[in-house]
């Protein structure tokens, strides 16, 4: 269905576009689903299921440091305005947020495992 590459991908919740992470620069792209031309959403997206949808905007982490330091963002629809939901470290591959919006779950890799956390009133 794309036409320049893209995994990880996702439907809106609309079902109008589909949401897809291109390996080769880590940028988020989307597409309307009818076909049409695709176009970035988000730069620097850390790994293909480090980015989720939900009603009010895509949830991301973006590129983290040397550190392994990072943050769970938000990308608002209605402004277009990135915001830090939280701070993080060691993220690994998934975040999801629940259809409600009430929670927040991502897994993070420490020393020689890994914990699944869920996150009460994130906001």
């Amino acid at each position: 269905m794309t036409r320049n590459g893209g995994t990880k991908a996702y439907e809106s919740l609309d079902g109008k576009f589909l949401y897809y992470w291109k390996p080769a620069d880590s940028d988020l792209w989307k597409m309307p689903v009818s076909g049409g031309e695709e176009s970035q959403v988000l730069p620097s997206v850390d790994g293909g299921r480090r980015f989720c949808l939900a009603k009010e905007g895509i949830y991301f982490i973006p590129k983290h440091g040397a550190d392994r330091k990072s943050s769970i963002q938000l990308l608002s629809f209605a402004t277009g305005k990135v915001n830090t939901v939280a701070l993080i470290s060691h993220p690994d591959e998934g975040l999801s947020v629940s259809p409600d919006g009430r929670f927040l779950l991502f897994t993070q890799f420490d020393d020689s495992g890994s914990d699944l956390l869920l996150v009460e009133n994130f906001r």
